[in-house]
């Protein structure tokens, strides 16, 4: 049985190893570059702005291969947030169903989650997962020059609020660009909250804050029929997740 101080252990080796490694080339989505311009954001948006991750897989063959099968391809994308970060590492937020592989699949392929933050690549690693409800929590290196605010979660949710969420909607994005999306919550309960945005795929995983920049859910689903009504896990069930991360690794600073 694992306790918070071996898995802390565990997560700081692989930490040290990423760094060493990060040496290396990467082949990565050639449309996303690095910009050393500063990002420049009305306050409003501000932080769901520039903690906002883009995500997405490569894939390449396991077995020997020659010529373009060994080229890795990106397979998905989807959104996400820096939920914190410490030191040297970050904890990026987002959908389980983008995080999970199936395992048929993984036998022939090798995959990579990247992620895009401050405009900058990074390999990012599963730290805790649920299926069920649809979270997931990745972790990856973090450079000097990076600077992110720890998100806070709501704590009053109001029906009718003024909510917005920073996402890159089938795929759609770049560096310098975030695409703001505004709408008013519709309501959680035990299960699931509902918000009145447009959504598409690729928007899977982006946080949902309210005008104080606290998190009150994430993007999970929308109704075939009706692209705007986002469906997300609940409230309840975002703050038990990251509740059950903190008892096993200190992701807060404080």
């Amino acid at each position: 049985m694992f306790n918070k101080k071996n898995v802390g252990v565990a997560v700081y080796i692989i930490i040290i190893s990423l760094f060493i490694l990060s040496c290396m080339s990467l082949k990565t989505d050639k449309s996303i570059v690095k910009n050393n311009n500063e990002l420049i954001v009305e306050k409003e948006y501000d932080i769901g702005a520039k903690n906002f991750v883009y995500l997405f897989k490569t894939v390449q063959p396991e077995i020997d291969c020659t010529g373009l099968d060994c080229v890795g391809m990106i397979s998905s994308t989807a959104s996400g947030l820096v939920f914190s970060s410490y030191r040297n590492v970050i904890f990026v937020l987002t959908a389980a169903h983008f995080c999970n592989s199936d395992e048929e699949f993984s036998m022939f392929y090798n995959e990579k989650i990247i992620g895009v933050a401050s405009e900058k690549h990074r390999e990012l690693h599963i730290l805790k997962m649920n299926k069920e409800k649809d979270i997931c929590m990745l972790f990856g290196l973090k450079e000097k020059d990076e600077s992110y605010k720890n998100i806070k979660l709501a704590k009053e949710l109001i029906v009718g609020e003024e909510v917005y969420s920073v996402a890159a909607p089938s795929s759609i994005g770049g560096p310098g660009i975030r695409l703001i999306f505004t709408g008013k919550l519709g309501g959680c309960d035990e299960e699931i909250c509902m918000t009145t945005m447009p959504a598409s795929f690729g928007s899977s995983g982006a946080g949902i804050y309210n005008s104080n920049h606290e998190l009150i859910t994430i993007i999970m689903a929308v109704p075939e029929d009706f692209k705007n009504v986002i469906l997300s896990p609940s409230n309840k069930d975002i703050e038990k997740f990251i509740q059950d991360i903190n008892n096993l690794v200190d992701i807060y600073s404080y």
